[in-house]
């Protein structure tokens, strides 16, 4: 993340808290657009604002000095959607109780989340 000030000039430090834009970096994507930047403004709800979202990421990975919880990675690697799939599901598995079927489970899956994110976000403008 680089954050800016209103004039697009480099923060840095505690000045960081001042960001009217942050610039995001994808290293590698789907589409292979890999190093694609995108420079997002600060919205008006703070529940949906990119630049505050990017600095409480920010301010947690140094907070916990370590970026396995932070960054979509853990101890043995990337989180990948088959990892994320399999943890959703035992979690399912758990709250729902014994009488889950197998076939119930299989409607939690990752995409899931995602549309409801989606729609969530256009719901909210």
């Amino acid at each position: 993340f680089i954050f800016l000030d209103k004039h697009l000039r480099p923060l840095q430090g505690s000045a960081r808290c001042r960001a009217v834009f942050v610039r995001l970096r994808w290293r590698t994507q789907k589409n292979l657009n890999n190093g694609e930047s995108k420079l997002f403004a600060k919205a008006g709800d703070a529940r949906l604002c990119p630049v505050l979202a990017a600095l409480r990421i920010v301010l947690r990975y140094e907070r916990l000095g370590n970026a396995l919880g932070v960054l979509g990675m853990s101890a043995k690697g990337f989180l990948t959607d088959r990892v994320i799939t399999k943890e959703l599901r035992m979690a399912a598995a758990v709250v729902l109780g014994d009488n889950v079927t197998a076939e119930e489970l299989q409607q939690y899956t990752p995409h899931s989340i995602r549309i409801c994110a989606c729609v969530l976000l256009h719901e909210n403008g």
